[in-house]
């Protein structure tokens, strides 16, 4: 799987683009609508949005799978409702982009958004927990943007640190820790900026089993299917 951009959908109720753009300008002030989203600061470069009127069965679809650990909550209800939604694209590939693209879609949170669901990883996220990952800086930016899965007896991986320009982390075997693993040293490798090579040796804790660094380009989930990445992954291999 290999995508150069990272897209989020973020669904509401505003009944023209014109709306929207009033409701951004009330609410985000930093922010305006005309062609493109524009900070009052900057321009914000590579990022595109883009308005269509309409409830969609699939945003309902996407939520409802994506966002399952908020299933039964009135903000899910509130999705189920939506009247239009919003399409945030953005260029991936570096920390700065990732947080430009969080802040633009914090503007359209706060001008009602319902959601935020990133299209690229499949997680989405309520919009009062969207805006505090916003306010938590690049740790925040993990929590949003990087899931780690559990991939049965094909271990684990993680899928989003692409959107970083950063390989992905994956265990290619089941074992103990390989959630953990995985999560801990993408989680380091992006917020902490830990250095990593191949060849390396590396436990998450002083009790833990070792593990053995590769970068390879290809990872297996649980189905079998392969997913490529340009940039590559960091594979940590059980050693025995």
């Amino acid at each position: 799987m290999q995508n150069n951009s990272v897209v989020l959908t973020i669904p509401g109720s505003w009944a023209s683009r014109a709306l929207l753009a009033a409701s951004i300008h009330e609410h985000a002030r930093n922010y305006r609508l005309d062609g493109d989203m524009r900070s009052n600061s900057d321009l914000l470069d590579g990022i595109r949005i883009r308005y269509q009127k309409g409830r969609r069965p699939k945003i309902v679809h996407d939520f409802s799978w994506s966002g399952a650990h908020w299933w039964e909550t009135s903000d899910m209800r509130a999705v189920e409702r939506h009247a239009s939604h919003v399409m945030l694209t953005a260029v991936a590939g570096s920390t700065e982009q990732m947080l430009r693209l969080m802040a633009a879609a914090s503007a359209v949170i706060r001008a009602g958004g319902l959601g935020v669901h990133v299209e690229n990883v499949g997680i989405a996220h309520p919009p009062q927990q969207w805006l505090k990952f916003d306010s938590d800086g690049i740790n925040g930016a993990f929590r949003a943007f990087v899931v780690t899965v559990d991939a049965a007896v094909k271990g684990a991986y993680s899928c989003g640190m692409n959107c970083f320009g950063m390989k992905e982390v994956s265990v290619p075997i089941r074992t103990t820790d390989c959630l953990e693993a995985v999560g801990t040293v993408a989680w380091h490798l992006l917020v902490k900026g830990a250095p990593i090579r191949d060849g390396q040796t590396l436990s998450i804790g002083a009790k833990a089993a070792p593990y053995s660094v590769c970068g390879v380009k290809t990872v297996v989930d649980l189905d079998g299917l392969q997913f490529y990445s340009q940039i590559g992954t960091w594979q940590l291999d059980p050693r025995v």
